[in-house]
């Protein structure tokens, strides 16, 4: 080979590799910045087939940043727990004002989330419609 042609080969071989980690790159902070979580626990009161008990729920809300939507038609996703009891998610969540509607599959919607009041009204299956206020856990 020539000079000029090895010149020319490595620098193209310079551009894929360069390419290939910026392509990584990109991929690793899409994957890794792609949602807010944020985690609470909230007290209130579940009502089913006419009987209320008082209990607490711990969801975790995980908010898709702007971009997500250039492939995805929800707003992020919740997941429910009841310690010792149920664990629930819910797939897709739509952001309407600071209010989180919460959809266990699109077109069901389950409840509601204010991220304004702290409140979450949702209906848990086998378990009765949960109504409560929450706070930020750790």
């Amino acid at each position: 080979m020539k000079k000029s042609t090895k010149k020319i080969v490595s620098i193209i071989i310079l551009i894929i590799i360069t390419l290939i980690l910026g392509a990584v790159s990109l991929f690793f902070i899409v994957v890794k910045f792609s949602a807010v979580e944020t985690r609470f626990k909230c007290s209130g009161e579940i009502s089913y087939k006419g009987k209320t008990y008082s209990t607490d729920v711990y969801i975790k809300v995980n908010e898709w940043r702007w971009w997500v939507g250039l492939w995805s038609d929800s707003d992020g996703d919740v997941a429910l727990e009841i310690p010792n009891t149920i664990h629930e998610r819910y797939n897709h969540v739509e952001e309407v004002g600071e209010v989180l509607h919460i959809y266990r599959g699109y077109p069901n919607l389950r409840g509601q989330f204010s991220k304004l009041s702290k409140t979450l009204a949702i209906d848990i299956p086998f378990f009765g419609f949960f109504d409560g206020t929450c706070k930020k856990a750790d």
